[in-house]
């Protein structure tokens, strides 16, 4: 198994030890990502909520 990123690549027996590393160094970025993607989320929810009726 390969996963790549924009700065590394990690290779599957390794990958664990490499894996962490990574994520300390790149919590802040990948906290980030979570809060926009649970914006996302309740805004389209709030949005099918307020138009669920005129779809329908």
């Amino acid at each position: 198994m390969i996963i790549k990123t924009k700065s590394i690549v990690l290779r599957s027996h390794n990958s664990q030890l490499q894996l962490i590393p990574w994520l300390v160094e790149h919590q802040r970025s990948m906290g980030l990502v979570k809060a926009v993607r649970q914006r996302h989320r309740r805004n389209a929810a709030r949005s099918l909520d307020i138009w669920a009726s005129a779809l329908t």
